[in-house]
């Protein structure tokens, strides 16, 4: 009897579970999707087996069906034969008794003389050659009587013996019929279950190609939105209201740098005032590179020695327009480039940010370095993907 073999999950699967357990939520699914499809080629080769012993086992049932009708033939001619054979013995019995009355009759004439007196024993008398004739006749057929008894004995011997050979042959046969049904009855219960599987894996593949998707949809949408969120730090960071403030003095004198001091910076935007202070140091002794009460000085290496522990009083978004408002009158983009070279760097903790993460490695990227991750992780899938082919 064949038995279904059971899949045991091999080692690499193993290892992709063991993978799989540490990778984020959005990369489990392609993981068992992968898995999923391992799973379908190696139920589509045992579903080629299972089908292949099928095909066997209905191959051997027809050549035991043809044996079957061969061996019925095969009894029925020797009935036949037999059957012949009693109908010839029942005429040698008939013709045996016949003569035995014949030879009773010519014992009793040899024992009574006197009956031959009798007109029927005389005209018996006159019928003595062909009588001798009969039991000559007679004698033959015994002969061939026995002949034929013989050989009616040995074909019983032998229908009895073949009898008994087909009856042990036709309790084997059944007992193989039995057989062959309880593993054509296997083979269908493990094909329906399979069936049932590849039904269950399709589905789970169906679902796991919409969730992967989603994330993909998903990842896209983050990519968008970190994207926005490191354009928006980088024009907060470039802003010019984190390098001054603002008493609400009209505007003196323009910078190299194109800003200006006791200014209006923007001239559609009200001036709010908004006060340089270090953190952690009292409200009577803020000073801002050694100048206490007074505008930050104008040349470029003053900007650079701003603190990086400096903060901003106020909202700095209020009353500031974006960098492409008029400046000064004239409507131009503002260049930062020297703003920006003497701005600290501020750190991902500092800024509150959280480092961004490569799904499948894990290592960690700056928010600023975005686009370096959007190109590791592409390498880094592909070599994914190459690795479990």
């Amino acid at each position: 009897m064949y038995k279904a073999s059971v899949m045991c999950p091999t080692n690499g699967d193993r290892i992709v579970e063991t993978k799989t357990a540490h990778l984020p939520s959005d990369m489990v699914s392609v993981e068992q999707f992968r898995l999923s499809q391992r799973q379908t080629a190696q139920m589509e080769l045992e579903n080629g087996r299972l089908a292949s012993q099928l095909k066997e086992v209905v191959g051997m049932n027809t050549r035991w069906q043809r044996y079957d009708e061969q061996r019925e033939a095969y009894v029925l001619k020797l009935h036949a034969a037999n059957k012949e054979l009693l109908g010839k013995l029942n005429a040698l019995q008939k013709t045996y008794s016949e003569l035995k009355e014949q030879i009773s009759r010519e014992k009793l004439r040899e024992e009574r003389p006197d009956l031959l007196k009798d007109p029927k024993v005389t005209e018996a008398s006159n019928r003595t050659a062909p009588m001798c004739a009969l039991d000559a006749k007679f004698a033959r057929k015994e002969k061939e009587m026995a002949t034929l008894t013989d050989q009616i004995e040995r074909l019983e011997a032998q229908v009895a013996a073949l009898q008994r050979s087909a009856a042990k042959r036709r309790e084997d046969e059944e007992e193989r019929i039995a057989l062959f049904k309880a593993q054509l009855e296997v083979c269908m219960e493990d094909f329906r279950q399979e069936r049932k599987d590849r039904e269950k894996m399709n589905s789970d593949r169906l679902r796991l190609r919409k969730q992967l998707d989603e994330a993909e949809m998903t990842i896209a949408r983050l990519h968008q939105e970190i994207t926005d969120l490191v354009e928006e730090t980088r024009w907060l960071r470039d802003r010019p209201s984190r390098l001054t403030h603002h008493y609400g003095e009209t505007a003196r004198v323009t910078s190299p740098l194109g800003l200006t001091h006791h200014y209006n910076y923007y001239a559609t935007a009200p001036v709010k005032q908004n006060h340089v202070k270090r953190v952690g140091v009292a409200e009577t002794t803020r000073q801002v590179g050694g100048y206490y009460g007074q505008d930050v000085p104008d040349d470029d290496d003053s900007l650079c020695r701003l603190q990086s522990d400096l903060t901003i009083d106020g909202d700095d978004r209020d009353g500031v327009a974006s960098p492409t408002d008029r400046v000064n009158g004239a409507t131009s983009p503002l260049d930062m480039t020297k703003v920006r070279d003497c701005v600290p760097v501020l750190s991902d903790e500092a800024t509150g940010e959280n480092p961004l993460k490569c799904p499948q490695c894990l290592v960690e990227f700056p928010v600023e370095k975005h686009v370096e991750l959007s190109q590791h992780i592409e390498l880094c899938t592909g070599d994914a993907d190459v690795s479990s082919q």
